[in-house]
């Protein structure tokens, strides 16, 4: 039996941690997606800086999931920065 709240089952699925200089940074799920053109999976995630105006800085890489852990790759392309860019356009039109 699971004694985990739903609260904490949903903070696990939604959070995942990399390595930043040496620490462990705890980054928050906002968005994933995929690309069926090039099956490639796309996050965008946030550690809960703020970016010198106030607002939450937002990330976004590629990742695999190997041996159950999240493994980023950086996003190299404009064209995909680009989808990067109208998915969260859409999502926050969604949401207005």
């Amino acid at each position: 039996m699971n004694n985990k709240s739903e609260l904490e089952r949903l903070d696990e699925e939604l959070a995942f941690k990399i390595t930043v200089d040496g620490k462990e940074v705890v980054c928050y799920i906002l968005l994933t997606f995929d690309n069926p053109n090039t099956d490639k999976k796309y996050i965008v995630y946030t550690d809960g800086t703020k970016n010198e105006d106030g607002t939450m800085e937002v990330l976004a890489s590629i990742y695999n999931i190997i041996d159950g852990e999240i493994k980023l790759e950086e996003i190299m392309t404009d064209a995909e920065w680009d989808m990067v860019d109208e998915m969260l356009a859409k999502v926050s039109e969604i949401n207005e």
